[in-house]
Protein backbone atom coordinates (compact mmCIF):
# COMPACT_ATOMS: atom_id res chain seq x y z
CA UNK A 1 0.00 0.00 0.00
CA UNK A 2 1.30 3.66 -0.87
CA UNK A 3 0.10 6.62 1.06
CA UNK A 4 0.60 9.32 -1.57
CA UNK A 5 2.61 12.82 -1.25
CA UNK A 6 3.93 13.73 -4.39
CA UNK A 7 7.24 15.13 -5.64
CA UNK A 8 8.30 16.46 -8.48
CA UNK A 9 11.93 16.19 -9.16
CA UNK A 10 12.05 13.01 -10.56
CA UNK A 11 9.79 13.46 -12.98
CA UNK A 12 11.32 16.47 -14.79
CA UNK A 13 14.63 14.43 -15.55
CA UNK A 14 13.01 10.93 -16.59
CA UNK A 15 9.39 11.27 -18.17
CA UNK A 16 11.05 13.92 -20.82
CA UNK A 17 13.21 10.66 -21.98
CA UNK A 18 10.49 8.54 -22.55
CA UNK A 19 9.55 7.45 -25.92
CA UNK A 20 8.96 4.18 -28.55
CA UNK A 21 7.05 2.13 -30.12
CA UNK A 22 4.33 -0.77 -29.25
CA UNK A 23 4.37 -4.24 -30.93
CA UNK A 24 1.26 -6.79 -30.63
CA UNK A 25 1.43 -10.42 -31.56
CA UNK A 26 -1.24 -12.38 -33.88
CA UNK A 27 -4.57 -13.56 -32.28
CA UNK A 28 -4.30 -16.79 -34.10
CA UNK A 29 -2.30 -19.31 -31.71
CA UNK A 30 0.69 -20.80 -33.01
CA UNK A 31 1.07 -24.55 -34.57
CA UNK A 32 3.30 -26.31 -32.57
CA UNK A 33 6.32 -27.22 -34.37
CA UNK A 34 6.22 -24.13 -36.78
CA UNK A 35 8.61 -21.14 -37.01
CA UNK A 36 8.63 -18.28 -34.47
CA UNK A 37 11.34 -15.25 -35.03
CA UNK A 38 12.35 -14.74 -31.30
CA UNK A 39 13.67 -17.06 -29.25
CA UNK A 40 12.07 -16.70 -25.67
CA UNK A 41 9.27 -15.27 -27.34
CA UNK A 42 5.26 -16.18 -25.50
CA UNK A 43 2.07 -16.62 -26.79
CA UNK A 44 -0.65 -16.85 -24.16
CA UNK A 45 -4.11 -18.35 -24.77
CA UNK A 46 -7.05 -18.73 -22.09
CA UNK A 47 -5.63 -22.66 -21.66
CA UNK A 48 -2.10 -22.88 -23.03
CA UNK A 49 1.35 -21.10 -23.20
CA UNK A 50 3.96 -21.09 -26.06
CA UNK A 51 7.41 -20.40 -26.21
CA UNK A 52 9.72 -19.89 -29.27
CA UNK A 53 12.55 -22.17 -28.62
CA UNK A 54 16.29 -22.56 -30.80
CA UNK A 55 16.33 -26.15 -31.25
CA UNK A 56 19.46 -26.40 -33.57
CA UNK A 57 19.44 -23.97 -36.30
CA UNK A 58 15.89 -23.65 -36.02
CA UNK A 59 13.47 -21.36 -34.07
CA UNK A 60 9.92 -22.97 -33.34
CA UNK A 61 7.07 -23.10 -31.25
CA UNK A 62 7.05 -25.64 -28.26
CA UNK A 63 4.14 -25.97 -25.33
CA UNK A 64 5.99 -23.82 -22.30
CA UNK A 65 5.20 -25.64 -18.50
CA UNK A 66 6.64 -24.59 -15.30
CA UNK A 67 8.92 -26.51 -13.44
CA UNK A 68 8.83 -27.23 -10.00
CA UNK A 69 12.34 -25.04 -9.74
CA UNK A 70 10.54 -21.73 -11.16
CA UNK A 71 11.87 -22.44 -14.18
CA UNK A 72 10.49 -23.80 -17.50
CA UNK A 73 10.68 -26.66 -19.86
CA UNK A 74 8.73 -27.02 -22.77
CA UNK A 75 7.03 -29.71 -24.73
CA UNK A 76 6.64 -30.73 -28.66
CA UNK A 77 3.24 -31.12 -28.18
CA UNK A 78 -0.27 -29.77 -26.98
CA UNK A 79 -0.30 -33.29 -25.08
CA UNK A 80 2.84 -32.45 -23.20
CA UNK A 81 4.59 -35.70 -24.66
CA UNK A 82 8.55 -34.75 -25.47
CA UNK A 83 9.82 -34.48 -28.85
CA UNK A 84 11.32 -37.55 -30.98
CA UNK A 85 14.78 -36.96 -29.63
CA UNK A 86 13.52 -37.88 -26.50
CA UNK A 87 14.97 -34.05 -24.72
CA UNK A 88 13.18 -31.12 -23.38
CA UNK A 89 14.64 -27.32 -24.73
CA UNK A 90 14.50 -24.71 -22.37
CA UNK A 91 13.80 -21.31 -23.41
CA UNK A 92 16.75 -18.90 -24.36
CA UNK A 93 17.68 -16.50 -20.88
CA UNK A 94 15.35 -13.83 -20.68
CA UNK A 95 16.50 -10.06 -21.66
CA UNK A 96 13.48 -7.48 -21.37
CA UNK A 97 12.68 -4.88 -23.83
CA UNK A 98 14.60 -1.54 -23.17
CA UNK A 99 12.66 0.45 -26.25
CA UNK A 100 14.82 3.74 -25.08
CA UNK A 101 18.66 4.44 -25.49
CA UNK A 102 19.95 4.21 -21.98
CA UNK A 103 22.04 6.61 -20.43
CA UNK A 104 19.37 8.99 -20.92
CA UNK A 105 20.92 12.27 -22.55
CA UNK A 106 21.12 15.35 -20.87
CA UNK A 107 20.14 17.82 -23.09
CA UNK A 108 16.46 19.01 -22.26
CA UNK A 109 15.63 22.56 -20.65
CA UNK A 110 16.31 20.88 -17.27
CA UNK A 111 19.54 18.44 -16.58
CA UNK A 112 21.47 17.82 -13.64
CA UNK A 113 23.72 20.26 -14.06
CA UNK A 114 21.47 23.51 -14.05
CA UNK A 115 18.35 21.89 -11.73
CA UNK A 116 19.05 24.23 -9.14
CA UNK A 117 18.54 27.57 -11.10
CA UNK A 118 15.02 26.04 -12.40
CA UNK A 119 13.07 24.70 -9.55
CA UNK A 120 9.83 26.84 -10.39
CA UNK A 121 10.21 25.69 -13.89
CA UNK A 122 9.94 21.51 -12.91
CA UNK A 123 6.39 21.40 -12.60
CA UNK A 124 5.47 22.51 -15.71
CA UNK A 125 8.72 21.26 -17.90
CA UNK A 126 7.50 17.64 -16.57
CA UNK A 127 3.97 18.45 -17.57
CA UNK A 128 5.23 19.46 -20.96
CA UNK A 129 7.18 16.49 -21.43
CA UNK A 130 4.57 14.18 -20.78
CA UNK A 131 2.39 15.34 -23.50
CA UNK A 132 5.36 15.81 -25.73
CA UNK A 133 5.85 11.78 -25.39
CA UNK A 134 2.32 10.52 -25.51
CA UNK A 135 2.09 12.61 -28.61
CA UNK A 136 4.80 11.01 -30.10
CA UNK A 137 3.95 7.55 -29.23
CA UNK A 138 1.38 5.26 -31.48
CA UNK A 139 -1.83 4.85 -30.14
CA UNK A 140 -2.54 1.34 -29.13
CA UNK A 141 -5.52 -1.06 -28.80
CA UNK A 142 -6.72 0.02 -25.14
CA UNK A 143 -5.88 -2.66 -22.37
CA UNK A 144 -8.14 -4.52 -21.69
CA UNK A 145 -9.76 -3.45 -18.03
CA UNK A 146 -12.67 -3.94 -15.35
CA UNK A 147 -13.76 -1.24 -13.27
CA UNK A 148 -15.70 -2.10 -10.27
CA UNK A 149 -17.23 0.57 -7.89
CA UNK A 150 -18.77 0.00 -4.73
CA UNK A 151 -22.30 0.56 -4.19
CA UNK A 152 -22.13 3.42 -2.05
CA UNK A 153 -18.86 4.83 -3.25
CA UNK A 154 -18.72 8.40 -4.83
CA UNK A 155 -15.62 8.41 -6.96
CA UNK A 156 -12.45 11.02 -5.78
CA UNK A 157 -11.40 11.92 -9.54
CA UNK A 158 -13.19 15.01 -10.78
CA UNK A 159 -15.01 13.11 -14.39
CA UNK A 160 -15.71 9.76 -12.50
CA UNK A 161 -14.87 6.72 -15.07
CA UNK A 162 -14.45 8.63 -18.18
CA UNK A 163 -11.80 10.68 -16.64
CA UNK A 164 -10.15 7.50 -15.45
CA UNK A 165 -10.26 5.57 -18.91
CA UNK A 166 -8.66 8.39 -20.20
CA UNK A 167 -5.81 8.79 -17.95
CA UNK A 168 -5.33 4.74 -18.03
CA UNK A 169 -5.26 4.84 -22.22
CA UNK A 170 -2.93 7.91 -21.85
CA UNK A 171 -0.82 6.05 -19.36
CA UNK A 172 -0.44 2.97 -21.78
CA UNK A 173 0.41 5.23 -24.67
CA UNK A 174 3.03 6.92 -22.64
CA UNK A 175 4.62 3.57 -21.64
CA UNK A 176 4.23 2.56 -25.60
CA UNK A 177 6.98 -0.13 -26.15
CA UNK A 178 7.49 -1.35 -22.55
CA UNK A 179 5.89 -4.39 -21.49
CA UNK A 180 2.33 -3.77 -20.46
CA UNK A 181 0.13 -6.59 -18.36
CA UNK A 182 -2.86 -8.10 -20.48
CA UNK A 183 -5.46 -7.26 -18.29
CA UNK A 184 -5.43 -4.93 -15.24
CA UNK A 185 -8.81 -4.95 -12.73
CA UNK A 186 -9.41 -1.64 -11.23
CA UNK A 187 -11.68 -1.73 -7.85
CA UNK A 188 -12.73 1.58 -6.09
CA UNK A 189 -14.43 1.83 -2.66
CA UNK A 190 -14.86 3.87 0.78
CA UNK A 191 -15.11 3.08 4.13
CA UNK A 192 -18.43 1.61 3.52
CA UNK A 193 -18.13 -0.29 1.10
CA UNK A 194 -14.56 -1.98 2.39
CA UNK A 195 -16.57 -5.03 2.99
CA UNK A 196 -18.17 -5.23 -0.43
CA UNK A 197 -14.53 -4.82 -1.73
CA UNK A 198 -13.39 -7.59 -0.37
CA UNK A 199 -15.86 -9.96 -1.42
CA UNK A 200 -15.73 -9.00 -5.13
CA UNK A 201 -12.08 -9.06 -5.20
CA UNK A 202 -12.77 -13.08 -4.38
CA UNK A 203 -15.19 -13.84 -6.39
CA UNK A 204 -13.45 -12.03 -9.16
CA UNK A 205 -10.34 -13.95 -8.34
CA UNK A 206 -11.91 -17.14 -8.05
CA UNK A 207 -13.31 -16.73 -11.48
CA UNK A 208 -9.60 -16.05 -12.45
CA UNK A 209 -8.40 -19.07 -10.88
CA UNK A 210 -5.80 -16.96 -8.88
CA UNK A 211 -4.08 -18.59 -6.16
CA UNK A 212 -5.52 -18.55 -2.86
CA UNK A 213 -3.17 -17.75 -0.99
CA UNK A 214 -2.52 -14.14 -3.57
CA UNK A 215 -5.91 -13.74 -3.01
CA UNK A 216 -5.86 -13.44 0.63
CA UNK A 217 -2.66 -11.39 0.81
CA UNK A 218 -4.58 -8.97 -1.75
CA UNK A 219 -7.53 -8.77 0.43
CA UNK A 220 -5.22 -7.44 3.24
CA UNK A 221 -4.09 -4.83 0.99
CA UNK A 222 -8.12 -3.80 0.56
CA UNK A 223 -8.50 -3.00 3.97
CA UNK A 224 -5.20 -1.40 4.34
CA UNK A 225 -5.97 1.24 1.89
CA UNK A 226 -8.18 2.36 4.43
CA UNK A 227 -6.66 1.63 8.03
CA UNK A 228 -3.97 3.50 9.45
CA UNK A 229 -0.29 2.61 8.36
CA UNK A 230 2.51 2.12 10.75
CA UNK A 231 5.45 1.76 8.09
CA UNK A 232 5.26 0.15 4.84
CA UNK A 233 2.73 -2.59 4.14
CA UNK A 234 1.93 -2.56 8.02
CA UNK A 235 -1.63 -1.42 8.69
CA UNK A 236 -4.23 -1.87 11.98
CA UNK A 237 -6.83 -0.59 13.10
CA UNK A 238 -10.38 -0.11 11.76
CA UNK A 239 -11.13 0.10 7.86
CA UNK A 240 -12.40 3.92 8.44
CA UNK A 241 -10.26 5.92 6.29
CA UNK A 242 -9.88 5.26 2.38
CA UNK A 243 -6.71 7.58 0.85
CA UNK A 244 -4.65 4.13 -0.05
CA UNK A 245 -3.82 3.05 -2.98
CA UNK A 246 -2.08 -0.15 -4.27
CA UNK A 247 -1.02 -1.74 -7.37
CA UNK A 248 -0.07 -5.17 -7.62
CA UNK A 249 0.78 -7.99 -10.22
CA UNK A 250 -0.91 -11.01 -9.74
CA UNK A 251 1.11 -13.89 -9.62
CA UNK A 252 1.19 -16.46 -12.23
CA UNK A 253 -0.54 -14.61 -14.58
CA UNK A 254 0.27 -11.34 -16.98
CA UNK A 255 -2.41 -9.00 -14.64
CA UNK A 256 -2.91 -6.60 -12.26
CA UNK A 257 -5.04 -5.15 -9.69
CA UNK A 258 -5.56 -1.95 -8.39
CA UNK A 259 -7.21 -0.89 -5.45
CA UNK A 260 -7.93 2.79 -4.59
CA UNK A 261 -9.77 3.74 -1.61
CA UNK A 262 -11.97 6.90 -2.22
CA UNK A 263 -13.55 9.41 0.49
CA UNK A 264 -10.59 9.29 2.86
CA UNK A 265 -10.05 12.61 5.03
CA UNK A 266 -9.13 15.47 2.56
CA UNK A 267 -9.09 13.63 -0.27
CA UNK A 268 -11.71 16.11 -1.74
CA UNK A 269 -9.41 18.69 -1.00
CA UNK A 270 -6.49 17.38 -2.92
CA UNK A 271 -5.35 17.78 -6.56
CA UNK A 272 -3.47 14.92 -6.90
CA UNK A 273 -6.29 12.75 -5.64
CA UNK A 274 -9.71 14.75 -7.72
CA UNK A 275 -7.45 15.27 -10.87
CA UNK A 276 -6.48 11.37 -10.95
CA UNK A 277 -2.43 12.09 -10.61
CA UNK A 278 -2.88 8.62 -7.93
CA UNK A 279 -4.52 6.21 -11.09
CA UNK A 280 -1.57 7.12 -13.33
CA UNK A 281 0.61 6.91 -10.51
CA UNK A 282 -0.73 3.29 -9.96
CA UNK A 283 -0.86 1.99 -13.50
CA UNK A 284 3.56 2.85 -13.37
CA UNK A 285 4.01 -0.02 -10.49
CA UNK A 286 2.13 -2.15 -13.16
CA UNK A 287 4.98 -1.15 -15.51
CA UNK A 288 7.30 -2.20 -13.27
CA UNK A 289 6.49 -5.36 -12.98
CA UNK A 290 5.10 -5.89 -16.16
CA UNK A 291 8.71 -5.93 -17.77
CA UNK A 292 9.18 -9.84 -16.14
CA UNK A 293 6.86 -11.13 -18.38
CA UNK A 294 8.17 -13.67 -20.14
CA UNK A 295 10.41 -14.68 -17.96
CA UNK A 296 9.92 -17.60 -16.98
CA UNK A 297 10.99 -17.48 -13.10
CA UNK A 298 8.22 -15.15 -12.53
CA UNK A 299 5.73 -18.25 -12.90
CA UNK A 300 5.20 -20.54 -9.71
CA UNK A 301 2.77 -23.04 -8.55
CA UNK A 302 0.19 -22.36 -5.65
CA UNK A 303 2.76 -25.57 -4.00
CA UNK A 304 6.27 -23.63 -4.48
CA UNK A 305 5.88 -20.30 -3.96
CA UNK A 306 9.35 -18.57 -3.58
CA UNK A 307 10.49 -14.99 -4.49
CA UNK A 308 11.47 -15.48 -7.64
CA UNK A 309 7.65 -16.02 -8.81
CA UNK A 310 6.80 -12.52 -8.01
CA UNK A 311 7.14 -10.00 -10.72
CA UNK A 312 6.32 -7.15 -7.73
CA UNK A 313 9.26 -8.65 -5.61
CA UNK A 314 11.50 -8.91 -8.92
CA UNK A 315 10.99 -5.11 -9.51
CA UNK A 316 11.25 -3.71 -6.61
CA UNK A 317 13.78 -5.65 -4.82
CA UNK A 318 15.61 -8.39 -7.09
CA UNK A 319 17.16 -6.71 -9.40
CA UNK A 320 16.81 -2.90 -9.39
CA UNK A 321 18.80 0.18 -7.88
CA UNK A 322 17.42 1.76 -5.02
CA UNK A 323 17.16 5.55 -6.47
CA UNK A 324 15.18 4.13 -9.59
CA UNK A 325 12.17 2.61 -7.56
CA UNK A 326 10.71 4.56 -5.03
CA UNK A 327 9.22 1.31 -3.21
CA UNK A 328 12.67 0.54 -2.27
CA UNK A 329 13.89 4.38 -1.30
CA UNK A 330 12.38 5.88 2.11
CA UNK A 331 13.33 9.52 0.64
CA UNK A 332 12.36 8.94 -3.20
CA UNK A 333 9.13 7.07 -2.51
CA UNK A 334 5.97 8.46 -3.80
CA UNK A 335 8.03 10.81 -6.12
CA UNK A 336 7.33 10.29 -9.38
CA UNK A 337 4.38 11.71 -10.50
CA UNK A 338 1.99 12.08 -13.75
CA UNK A 339 0.20 14.71 -14.92
CA UNK A 340 -2.58 14.68 -17.19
Amino acid sequence: MRKYSPLLLAAALILGSLSATASFGASTPPKVGSACTKVGQFFDTPNTRYVCNQEGKKKVWRIWMPTQNGGSSSSSSASGTSSSTGTTKSAAPFKAPIPITLPVAQNGPITFANIQDHISEIAKTAWQSVQDVIAKNPASTPITNAVHVGPNTQIDVTGGLPRIQSILERSQRLWSGFTQVSTFNLLMYNAQDEPWAEQDWRKTAAAKKYFKSVIEAEVTRIAGNCQASSAPGVFSGPPVNCRGADSTAITNSDEAIFTFGQGGNGAANDPYVTGGGIVGHEYIHSIQAAQWIGNPSSYCTEQNQTQSCFRSWSSNWGFSPCWLFPVRSPLLRESFVIFF
